[in-house]
């Protein structure tokens, strides 16, 4: 297909999706693209501002269990630096309770957090609903 085809599917948006897991990376880009999202991942924290300079993703997903810096560190700083310019952060993860999550979101100024769930739809949905409000949708 051509950029002018017609019947190409239009990008729901740009993710970059973070995290030191192959596996995670794997199901997260494979979960976003059947749903409409363009993806690129990552598995180091290090680079990670440069590279949301850069690319200029539509959002963020990311790990706050990373080696080196946390997520949430990640992410204060890409805030800090105004590097995301809005770009909305959304944490990943899989043990923290709701209430850690909400306060981490809210210290990094993060758009919200979805945990790891092998429910394809679940991951999905809590995925839109941040993407679109955060997007004032």
């Amino acid at each position: 297909m051509t950029a002018t085809d017609p019947t190409e599917k239009k990008s729901r948006g740009r993710v970059l999706v973070v995290d030191d897991s192959a596996i995670v990376l794997a199901v997260c880009r494979e979960r976003l693209e059947e749903a409409g999202y363009e993806v690129n991942v990552r598995e180091s924290a290090l680079g990670t501002s440069a590279m949301v300079i850069r690319d200029r993703p539509d959002a963020v997903l990311m790990d706050v269990d990373l080696p080196g810096l946390s997520g949430d560190q990640i992410a204060s700083l890409i805030r800090k630096n105004d590097a995301g310019e809005g770009t909305p952060i959304i944490i990943l993860h899989s043990g923290l309770t709701a209430q850690v999550l909400g306060g981490m979101v809210e210290e990094c100024g993060a758009a919200g957090y979805i945990q790891k769930t092998d429910d394809d739809a679940l991951f999905i949905s809590q995925f839109n609903q941040i993407f679109l409000r955060a997007q004032g949708k």
